[in-house]
């Protein structure tokens, strides 16, 4: 283990990160990370996820209760977190989690299935690393040939003003006190800044985190933070493709103002976009999925291929019914729906709002042609019945997962 590494560890099991309670993270079902690209498994069988710096593993909690018949590596080198981790997975009776210390730098005790990991997440934990490059190679050595890494590393423009309260904190204390010495003060410097350069924005709560949440980003011994470029940088150094962002809405021409700029930017590369993007909206992490540079994003389902194909509810979806009782029954008020955390979505449109009816309380996978004898018995065209899922698919409420991934 190096110099950095050992500090990094040693915060971190003083202050083992992070805190709260298990939580569902955002894009992290396997089989939906899987269907954005081209490639499939070759067989079917248990589906094997990584979770490269788990910490006290209150997200791959989460991914393990939501994902029972997948089985989770949980891998950090934070002894204190990883004991938190596998109490609290052993009061959930959890038997589909593997907690293991492992060094992410050399990946020595990472035990790894045969053919690799299907899934690795790799969330904020890249960029507290001696060698970034050297961690990402590590990662893509044991990600299977149709993988797909979850990833998320700091963003340079997003979090300016919190890497001047960082540098402010570090003048007060040039020779690196202990980490309890540099609390107050650091909060204090953080609570003079939340009237100013913290003020409406993300970071404006930082004088008031817990300790533990204060100390990962105010105090860190080790970071790298990265804008477009450099993120761009990385993935090639690691010989890794850009799949897509985990909100592409959030990186897509909609969040420039029409006319002449959002026509120029239209006319950019797509790296030049997220670079103009960068630059004008708050973006504090980088949050992307990675694969194989000999895999390729899954082309855009057609109508001709729905029925054929199966097709699931998002995960990541929410789809709310508002209704009335009446002396005739029940009367639908609204419906709609949510994508992890945008706005929701009302749905007015008739064929519509039959069809997402008749997929709210699906449980597991359907087929497109049974879809559509259903949507035929409610006087739905065959033809509204395909528009229908492709527009689904297009909204991200459904998707498409490979057959050996059924």
């Amino acid at each position: 283990m190096d110099e950095t590494t050992r500090k990094v560890r040693a915060m971190y099991e003083q202050y083992p990160y992070p805190a709260g309670t298990p939580q569902i993270r955002v894009q992290s079902d396997a089989r939906l990370l899987l269907s954005y690209v081209a490639r499939s498994r070759p067989e079917t069988g248990p589906l094997h996820v990584l979770d490269a710096g788990c910490g006290r593993g209150l997200g791959v909690i989460g991914s393990a209760l939501t994902q029972p018949d997948v089985n989770f590596v949980a891998a950090d080198m934070n002894r204190v977190a990883l004991q938190h981790a596998r109490e609290r997975a052993r009061a959930y009776g959890l038997q589909n989690i593997e907690f293991v210390e492992c060094d992410l730098m050399t990946l020595a005790e990472l035990p790894v299935p045969t053919g690799g990991y299907d899934v690795i997440y790799s969330l904020g934990v890249l960029h507290h690393l001696s060698d970034p490059v050297t961690g990402l190679q590590r990662l893509h050595s044991v990600l299977a040939p149709h993988g797909v890494i979850a990833f998320m590393v700091y963003a340079k423009y997003g979090r300016s003003a919190l890497t001047r309260l960082q540098e402010g904190v570090e003048l007060l204390f040039p020779d690196g006190e202990d980490l309890p010495r540099r609390i107050p003060a650091g909060r204090d410097l953080a609570r003079a800044a939340s009237c100013s350069i913290l003020a409406n924005t993300y970071w404006s709560d930082t004088a008031d985190t817990h300790d533990i949440e204060f100390v990962d980003r105010c105090l860190n011994v080790n970071e790298t933070t990265y804008d477009v470029t450099t993120l761009w940088d990385l993935l090639a150094s690691a010989d890794l493709r850009f799949l897509r962002w985990f909100e592409h809405d959030m990186w897509g021409l909609g969040q420039l103002p029409p006319g002449e700029v959002r026509d120029r930017a239209s006319r950019l590369a797509a790296v030049d976009r997220y670079r103009l993007l960068e630059r004008v909206t708050e973006q504090n992490a980088f949050e992307l999925l990675l694969t194989h540079t000999q895999n390729a994003p899954r082309e855009r389902i057609s109508q001709d291929e729905v029925k054929r194909l199966s097709f699931a509810l998002n995960p990541d979806i929410s789809i709310c019914l508002e209704t009335r009782t009446v002396r005739a029954g029940q009367r639908i008020e609204s419906l709609s729906y949510r994508l992890r955390h945008r706005d929701a979505v009302v749905v007015s449109e008739q064929p519509l709002a039959e069809g997402l009816l008749l997929l709210r309380d699906q449980n597991g996978s359907f087929q497109g042609a049974d879809f559509v004898v259903a949507m035929l018995k409610q006087g739905v065209t065959q033809e509204i019945s395909t528009n229908i899922l492709v527009d689904l698919l297009d909204r991200e409420v459904l998707y498409s997962p490979h057959d050996t991934d059924l």
